[in-house]
């Protein structure tokens, strides 16, 4: 974490990306939480499976008392924050 923190001191993201700094450090001091970890397409820790499939995600973050179900298979429901009922209904059903 220190090693990212170093990197963005020395970037002029700022000038980019107002507030990017700012994420990172959200987002670091959310993975520092137990149970917490963000983990990254460069990881060992990544899935094998979803690093094949095209454009896997950058990073994952990944809330879970034991990491090592990431690699088990897994089911995910990727949807709108404003489902239909249809949607809330098939949701709820898995």
């Amino acid at each position: 974490m220190d090693e990212i923190l170093a990197l963005l001191a020395g970037l002029k993201t700022q000038e980019v990306l107002p507030g990017f700094a700012a994420l990172v450090r959200r987002c670091l001091a959310w993975a520092e939480q137990p149970g917490q970890q963000i983990v990254t397409l460069v990881d060992a820790g990544y899935p094998a499976l979803l690093r094949e499939i095209a454009d896997p995600p950058a990073a994952l973050f990944i809330r879970s008392e034991a990491p090592e179900l990431v690699d088990m298979p897994q089911l995910a429901i990727v949807g709108s924050r404003k489902p239909t009922a249809d949607g809330r209904r098939l949701a709820e059903r898995f």
